[in-house]
């Protein structure tokens, strides 16, 4: 005997199942709507099939709620030679649009070697970037810090104090007495 459950137009299941005569059989289903059906009034169709034959058939309304949940984010880093770029995966797993602000601490050091992407800003110790995402939709905006300026710096200092030390006119005194 098998059993049948549809949902709408978006969602069949079935599982075959042997019965004893006179035996009653809990069956337990794990129903996964997907992320993109928008909140609705439905009706779970249960089949009770033997061979090509209905035995029996049977309707149950059921309501697709809003499921709203904040924004989900996965980091993934890159290092090369004093840069650090750090790409962030936004998604939206609910079925309702969202428009949150994703925010990530740094230091205010930090932020001076640092660029973000998609009109991220910085502000009170973290940058921020205004996310709007539909249903299941992914957005990836990154963060780059890079010392390569500051690194840069440094040595063109370094090389200036140790051409002035080495260039510098050397400067004698002497003094002479005479009677």
């Amino acid at each position: 005997i098998k059993l049948d459950l549809t949902i709408g137009d978006f969602f069949r299941t079935s599982r075959t199942v042997d019965f004893n005569e006179y035996s009653i059989n809990n069956l337990e289903f794990t129903l996964q709507i997907p992320l993109t059906i928008k909140p609705q009034l439905s009706v779970i169709n249960a089949k009770v099939i033997e061979g090509n034959t209905i035995l029996t058939e049977k309707n149950f309304p059921v309501e697709i709620v809003r499921v709203t949940p904040k924004i989900n984010a996965e980091e993934s880093l890159e290092k090369s030679f004093l840069k650090k770029t750090t790409t962030y995966e936004i998604s939206n797993k609910g079925n309702q649009d969202i428009k949150e602000q994703f925010t990530t601490l740094r230091s205010v050091f930090v932020s001076i070697f640092s660029s973000a992407s998609d009109n991220g800003e910085y502000s009170d110790g973290e940058f921020r970037w205004e996310v709007a995402l539909g249903p299941g939709e992914v957005k990836e905006v990154s963060l780059t810090t890079s010392y390569r300026t500051l690194f840069v710096l440094i040595i063109i200092i370094i090389l200036i104090i140790g051409g002035y030390q080495y260039f510098k006119p050397e400067i004698f005194l002497s003094k002479s007495f005479s009677e």
